[in-house]
């Protein structure tokens, strides 16, 4: 099965094959089978009632049936089609190839195509500079009530709840919690980074980069801290804004109980551990 569409109640569905068998259940009716094609069935999609549907080979024919209007075939794409989507009333679609090139027929009006993103996770990267920023300039987050309350643990469902900063607001060390809910929301994946400075190196060992000279780091990257301890665990996480030959800015959360531009921050610095890179 390579994929299945719902009608707009609930109450029907359709799901095919590659080889082109179509199932109607519920409200969804069944119209028949695409053949002919060539590439495999790659998509399907149901019109809001289940009266019609339209499916499409890798290849870029088009099947339609009952309600749904036969438009037209996409051509000159790269990367083969992947997928389809009919509109409420069947009279348009849009399909979309492995490159992101959009093809928009009918009623479908077409705007642009899609970004299949990039190797070097630049777009994620720089959201997580723009929002780090945003939220160090933000002056309703940017605050600790009392000892550790704060936003960002509550929003990352951390540390004790109930304290007295707002709706939600949790109370803990928060300079991790700021950090997984600043990748959280750029679209990184923040798997392994859990409350306390600590899991940037010990739950993210895949990512870790041992050394204060941050050889590699890139905007995004997470720094961690180990402020002479006698353990080897981080004491403190921040999130690389900027990046230069000789110094790194960064925007730290809980640093001197708030949330800290730090345009200072010295490769080489003995208190740095080294950085966690980014997982998309």
């Amino acid at each position: 099965m390579v994929g299945i569409s719902v009608t707009a109640d609930g109450q029907g569905y359709v799901a095919v094959s590659g080889a082109g068998q179509v199932y109607a259940y519920g409200s969804a009716v069944y119209r028949g089978n695409p053949s002919g094609f060539t590439g495999g069935i790659v998509g399907i999609s149901v019109t809001a009632d289940g009266q019609g549907y339209v499916a499409v080979s890798g290849a870029g024919q088009v099947y339609a049936y009952g309600s749904a209007v036969y438009r037209g075939n996409p051509s000159g794409f790269t990367g083969g089609i992947k997928g389809i989507s009919v509109t409420a009333d069947g009279q348009g679609y849009a399909a979309v190839s492995g490159t992101g090139q959009v093809y928009a027929y009918g009623t479908v009006r077409y705007w642009g195509n899609g970004d299949p993103g990039s190797d070097d996770g630049s777009a994620t990267r720089s959201r997580v500079a723009a929002i780090a920023q945003a939220e160090f300039t933000n002056t309703v987050r940017n605050v600790e009530i009392g000892v550790n309350c704060n936003f960002y643990s509550g929003a990352v469902n951390q540390g004790a709840p109930a304290c007295s900063g707002g709706p939600g607001w949790r109370a803990e060390a928060w300079c991790a919690d700021f950090a997984k809910w600043v990748w959280q929301q750029a679209g990184a994946n923040p798997a392994g980074l859990n409350p306390g400075a600590v899991s940037i190196r010990n739950g993210r060992t895949s990512t870790w980069h041992s050394g204060s000279t941050l050889s590699g780091i890139q905007v995004g990257d997470l720094i961690g801290w180990n402020f002479n301890d006698t353990d080897s665990g981080n004491d403190h996480v921040s999130i690389v804004v900027a990046v230069g030959p000789t110094f790194i800015t960064t925007i730290d959360g809980n640093y001197s109980d708030r949330i800290t531009k730090r345009t200072d921050v010295i490769r080489g610095n003995a208190s740095i551990s080294g950085y966690a890179t980014m997982t998309l």
